[in-house]
């Protein structure tokens, strides 16, 4: 008798939909809300155009067709044009492990594509947002999940990253370093104690970071913090003070230092260039 037994090497994925939506935004719409989530949010752009940046970099202009994603720990920003305010649609989602398959796309580090309109990619994602006005039975939330996993497949194979990156115990390591800086940016921490915590060595960490990312550990860390501060100081009147401490800077001396450095303009310029 013949027989056969096999394991499987695959990865198991998880994901939960957790909320949808669309708006037509009101010129120069930004949101005020908390700019660091806890789900990543999947936004297509129908009609107008607008601005988007996360983590420091520079602002680039969105339009119909465009796509950007707000990660998970990762601090974003984004503002409706003053004269072709965007419209968009939104799908929420949690994911324990949503980062390996991000950094394996072109989606990654810049969480913005452009010109998608016609991929098979971006109708797969209108057809699955209207299946999600449904009430689903049990099977058909099983479809549901199913059917999201097949659209981040179509995502993947229309746009791998640009140069490949293997599922190995570097990317792995980097994806694992990120989220810890991301989590941890505002106690202060900094890249010696995420090495030792991690168990790598402060080249190794170094050379992870400029591999998939093109920055330091360092410069990806102060880019946390100033986007940060940056959002702080334009919508709190917190001290300058306070806000150098709620973004994990030891003292207002050092935290204006690094801010100047990374925007030619002091804390307190900053803020009263948005206030005028």
């Amino acid at each position: 008798m013949n027989s056969e037994y096999s394991t499987v090497n695959s990865e198991h994925f998880d994901f939960k939909i957790l909320f949808f939506g669309r708006e037509q935004t009101k010129a120069n719409y930004a949101f005020s809300g908390n700019n660091t989530r806890d789900q990543y949010v999947l936004h297509l752009v129908l009609k107008g155009s607008g601005v988007f940046t996360s983590a420091g970099k520079k602002f680039t202009k969105l339009k119909a067709g465009d796509l950007f994603l707000l990660p998970r720990s990762v601090p974003c920003f984004y503002q409706a044009d003053a004269t072709d305010p965007w419209e968009y649609l939104w799908i929420g989602f949690s994911s324990t492990n949503f980062e390996n398959i991000l950094v394996n796309s072109k989606l990654y580090p810049d969480f913005y594509l452009k010109n998608i309109e016609n991929s098979k990619f971006s109708q797969e994602l209108l057809a699955f947002y209207d299946r999600l006005h449904q009430m689903p039975t049990l099977p058909e939330q099983l479809q549901l999940q199913s059917d999201f996993l097949a659209l981040l497949s179509t995502f993947l194979k229309e746009y791998p990253a640009n140069k490949a990156v293997s599922q190995s115990t570097a990317s792995r390591t980097f994806v694992q370093a990120k989220e810890c800086l991301e989590k941890t940016y505002t106690t202060g921490i900094n890249i010696s104690a995420i090495c030792a915590q991690l168990h790598l060595s402060r080249s190794h960490l170094y050379t992870l970071f400029k591999r998939y990312l093109s920055q330091t550990p360092q410069q990806y860390l102060t880019d946390l913090r100033i986007t940060h501060a940056k959002k702080l100081l334009i919508e709190t009147t917190d001290p300058i003070d306070s806000i150098s401490s709620q973004v994990g800077y030891k003292d207002a001396f050092t935290f204006s230092k690094a801010f100047k450095r990374k925007t030619a303009y002091s804390p307190l310029a900053y803020r009263k260039s948005y206030h005028k």
